[in-house]
């Protein structure tokens, strides 16, 4: 006599749930990407040291991809690279982007305002404001791929689940019903 196959079977042999994953997965990542990132702008904001670094070099960086100015490239992003000493003494060097204007203004070895955090001396950065952009549309996209994944998901659960009742209409009556 052959076993009548379990919802919980039913659903394991379904490639549609495991599907569904491919979108909640990646949400749940960003998402959690996001706050994380949103944690370190948070730190900034309520726990970041400023201390004197120097200018070791700028250069900006070309984006030659998506030029509208031709076969020249456009300027994507102006960058500083910097070193700076933190509280406990240790020498540290880094980069950051800045605004145009700020980066006309900067020459090799001019003093800077650096902003790090004490826990984490290597990180660093050349403003104290948040930096929000970045995490919000990681949040936004993973949000989005999240509930779209778990949306799909309850909806293909709730086919299969119809599917399985209507095969084996007893089995609610039975108290077997996965």
């Amino acid at each position: 006599m052959r076993r009548r196959r379990s919802f919980s079977q039913t659903v394991v042999r379904s490639r549609w749930p495991w599907f569904c994953l491919v979108f909640v997965a990646p949400g749940l990542v960003l998402v959690t990407v996001s706050l994380l990132m949103l944690r370190t702008e948070w730190q900034y904001r309520t726990n970041a040291q400023t201390t004197p670094g120097i200018v070791l070099r700028k250069y900006r960086s070309v984006d030659r991809g998506s030029s509208s100015l031709g076969a020249r490239g456009s300027v994507s992003s102006y960058w500083v690279e910097y070193e700076y000493e933190t509280f406990v003494g240790a020498r540290r060097q880094d980069r950051d982007t800045v605004s145009p204007g700020y980066w006309e203004t900067l020459e090799r070895g001019r003093t800077v305002q650096v902003v790090y955090l004490p826990n984490r001396p290597g990180h660093s950065r050349l403003s104290r404001g948040m930096r929000i952009s970045g995490p919000s549309i990681f949040l936004v996209v993973g949000v989005m791929f999240t509930l779209m994944g778990g949306a799909a998901e309850v909806g293909v659960l709730a086919d299969l689940w119809r599917k399985y009742l209507k095969k084996h209409p007893h089995a609610l009556q039975e108290g077997r019903p996965g």
